[in-house]
């Protein structure tokens, strides 16, 4: 996890932007420890924190091409990105790092705004053009990692937390009120939309370009493809969501630094432990959360099951009511926007547990279900 910010300007770029910037990245300062970087042209002011995961000492940002004219911030990681860099290498591109920042920008080189089709991973990323004075920003398929905007037709704002454009811009800091009669209508904010008014958040598989004299331009650059009922066997289907499940594990290992997972003893986090076990031969790190006197709603029985089956490094934290009311302010500020969920409670606790051992930590999230009603139905079809 990464933070990323910046102010983009049709006018000249003033040390009240460079300020702005700096105090936004301070803001999100937690999103990334390990570096800080800012850089300010003629029309724009970017700033980096970063938590390293890849090319430890070769990845710092802003980053850009060989000639500085285009610049580029982002938060994520590009799965591809080796792939990537091979084919762009064979094309004539130099590379000065081994990061999967530095493909982002010699794929654009190549193949303009349409380089995010060829991306495979989690990303939030702002880049500048300085020839064409044209800003292109861009977010995940299932938009994994956040970017939020503002944009009051002379100058765009842009960071990883609302927050950061809240606390230094006054004029963001009023409520959205159609977000919040959504939210209590439908428990939900509408897509793109935020709780606050004039902030607006990049929306999953979108990409927003700038090119000054026009107007911001917001499309949708993938959808999802419903493929019809397949001529495929359970088995043969079995055996190719096994083998895609484990192939997305897989790529989601790439990394310098230690990675674990979470594992809650529920199907979606047992399966993904457990391939990622596969790879890890000297046993992979695994985290639950447990509740202090509610025997019933702690799983924390089944993650252990799970853990000495495939004979990982488990770590345990056991959270009560003390403990939500303690921390109840860091948990809201880190919310940024309200949510109905109640798992943002341990979530918060079990975070802050991974942090003491790994960086880079995998997870399942909403898959129980659909692995639960395919075993059912693989049960069903024995019988």
């Amino acid at each position: 996890m990464c933070g990323i910010a910046g102010i983009v300007s049709r006018g000249l770029s003033g040390d009240s932007d460079l300020v702005a910037v700096e105090k936004m990245a301070e803001i999100i300062r937690h999103r990334g420890p390990d570096d800080h970087g800012t850089r300010q042209g003629i029309h724009y002011a970017l700033s980096h924190r970063r938590l390293s995961i890849i090319d430890l000492e070769g990845g710092h940002q802003p980053m850009s091409n060989e000639d500085g004219t285009i610049w580029l911030v982002y938060n994520g990681e590009i799965y591809n990105f080796q792939e990537i860099r091979e084919q762009l290498l064979q094309k004539g591109h130099q590379f000065r790092t081994g990061s999967d920042t530095e493909v982002i920008i010699h794929l654009y080189e190549d193949h303009g705004t349409e380089c995010v089709s060829r991306l495979n991973g989690m990303f939030a990323f702002a880049l500048f053009d300085e020839k064409k004075k044209l800003l292109f920003m861009a977010r995940d398929r299932a938009g994994i990692k956040p970017l939020y905007y503002s944009f009051n037709g002379g100058s765009l704002r842009f960071a990883s937390e609302a927050k950061a454009l809240v606390q230094t811009s006054p004029m963001l800091i009023g409520p959205d009120l159609r977000s919040i009669v959504d939210f209590f209508a439908l428990s939900l904010v509408q897509e793109g939309r935020t709780a606050f008014e004039g902030i607006r958040e990049l929306r999953p598989a979108h990409r927003l370009v700038w090119e000054f004299g026009k107007q911001p331009h917001l499309e949708r650059y993938w959808r999802p493809v419903y493929a019809e009922k397949s001529s495929l066997s359970r088995p043969q289907l079995t055996e190719a969501v096994s083998s895609l499940l484990d192939d997305a594990v897989h790529s989601h290992l790439i990394s310098d630094v230690p990675v674990g997972t979470y594992l809650s003893g529920g199907l979606d986090s047992s399966l993904v432990s457990a391939m990622a076990s596969r790879y890890m031969p000297g046993g992979i790190n695994t985290f639950s959360a447990g509740f202090v006197g509610r025997e019933s709603v702690d799983e924390r029985v089944y993650a252990r099951e799970v853990a000495e089956y495939i004979g990982s490094n488990h770590h345990e934290v056991e959270v009560g009511p003390d403990d939500f009311m303690n921390n109840l302010t860091h948990i809201i500020w880190h919310m940024d926007e309200p949510t109905l969920s109640p798992g943002v409670y341990p979530y918060y606790f079990l975070c802050e547990l991974v942090s003491r051992s790994v960086k880079v930590v995998l997870g399942g999230q909403g898959a129980d279900e659909l692995f639960g009603e395919i075993g059912r139905a693989s049960c069903r079809e024995r019988v």
